[in-house]
């Protein structure tokens, strides 16, 4: 197999191609309605494939509708560390959160006397992120 890659390499380099030339010149030496409708289609296919590159980053950039992506944020913007936000998402879990964004908008889940009883031992940790969240 590795021997026949020289031999197509070289029937590649010893092929004509005089043919393909000609026919790119006869292109180019068209009149001038040929010339316009190439440009124009080309000028189509640059400006859609812009068009398309601006949208999917205007798609990444504004998807805050998704929950998950809304908790990363909110926990990258108040800069908290991966056991604050283990820990929001533990008491998400606990208290039937749909999504753990909503703890950012709502201290009373962070509320110790109604705790559930997995996170008592947290409930110094809870106190802390909602002083660091609300106040």
């Amino acid at each position: 197999m590795i021997e026949g890659i020289p031999n197509g390499i070289h029937l590649l380099a010893t092929q004509d191609y005089s043919r393909e030339w000609d026919r790119l010149g006869k292109l180019w030496n068209s009149g001038p309605y040929e010339v316009l409708i190439l440009a124009a289609v080309t000028l189509l296919v640059v400006v859609t494939i812009v068009w398309q590159t601006f949208a999917k980053r205007r798609r990444r950039d504004f998807e805050y509708d998704r929950p998950h992506r809304l908790f990363a944020d909110l926990c990258k913007a108040h800069k908290l560390n991966w056991s604050h936000r283990r820990l929001l998402k533990q008491l998400a879990a606990a208290r039937d959160v749909k999504s753990p964004a909503t703890l950012f908008v709502e201290p009373e889940y962070f509320d110790a006397t109604n705790l559930p009883t997995p996170l008592q031992p947290s409930a110094k940790e809870l106190r802390k992120l909602r002083h660091k969240l609300f106040d």
